[in-house]
């Protein structure tokens, strides 16, 4: 379920301005809700993952799980996990 119960398990997304102008990946740590940004030069997935190990750097000691969508951003998803040391996850389309 959604208990929350651990710090260390965190959500992944990317929010796209109007008119695809700006990118900006989120990520969130559940259960204390700390949430960080940092804007994206493109949306390529070496633009993700770059921004992404960044994100995850400040928290990694604490990182246990980050979960994403099937978005072809986070296509480098497994040099996120080496690097930052954690799991990564992906949602079943359509799953909130």
């Amino acid at each position: 379920g959604d208990q929350r119960s651990r710090y260390g398990d965190c959500e992944i997304d990317t929010i796209i301005g109007a008119y695809c102008h700006g990118v900006l990946p989120s990520l969130v740590e559940r259960k204390s809700q700390l949430c960080l940004i940092e804007r994206l030069a493109n949306k390529s997935a070496q633009e993700e993952e770059r921004t992404t190990i960044n994100l995850l750097d400040s928290i990694k000691a604490k990182v246990h799980i980050v979960t994403s969508d099937n978005g072809k951003e986070f296509a480098k998803h497994e040099f996120i996990a080496k690097k930052s040391g954690c799991i990564v996850f992906f949602l079943h389309s359509y799953a909130s």
